[in-house]
């Protein structure tokens, strides 16, 4: 559920979507703060219908570089993310680990305007074809979000597998 990001109290302004654009490292605050989410899993050959909430705190590492959001799940599941800005490139990133699966997952993350889109890499199917996941939050109103997490075996036409919102408690 990177859809929802996730430890560390938050400190600082928290920029409001359709807000002057930060740039760079600030446009991460946008997650600053303790959000609550909700969202339904689509029957798919990589979901099973249901339901799913998450409580996540979000706030900047130590070094003040990097933030990090620590995330409870209902399936029961707990998360970690960290999300990177590199400077010279202008690009982010993140690593999430779930206490689910032993492999950490880390992958690039494109901001446009206030959608966040996160590439969830792939796998093959049991047809042996590659499978890509993506991962998008948009940032519709201050302290709210949608998300929808898809995958494709294209890249083109993308399939939904669970979608849903969040919105900032503090």
């Amino acid at each position: 559920m990177v859809a929802a990001g996730a430890l560390f109290a938050a400190g600082g302004k928290t920029p409001a979507a359709s807000a002057a654009p930060a740039s760079g490292r600030e446009r991460l605050a946008t997650f600053l703060g303790q959000w609550e989410s909700t969202g339904t899993f689509q029957d798919t050959p990589f979901s099973k219908a249901g339901s799913v909430s998450s409580k996540f705190t979000c706030g900047w590492s130590a070094l003040n570089e990097y933030l990090i959001c620590d995330m409870s799940i209902s399936l029961p599941s707990s998360q970690l993310t960290v999300y990177s800005f590199n400077s010279e490139s202008s690009s982010y990133a993140y690593c999430s680990m779930n206490n689910r699966d032993p492999q950490a997952h880390c992958g690039k993350l494109l901001i446009e305007g206030d959608t966040w889109t996160y590439d969830g890499g792939g796998m093959e199917d049991e047809q042996g074809n590659k499978v890509s996941f993506r991962t998008m939050n948009v940032f519709d109103k201050p302290g709210h979000y949608t998300f929808r997490v898809e995958y494709s075996d294209d890249g083109k036409q993308w399939t939904l597998m669970m979608n849903g919102e969040g919105h900032r408690t503090k």
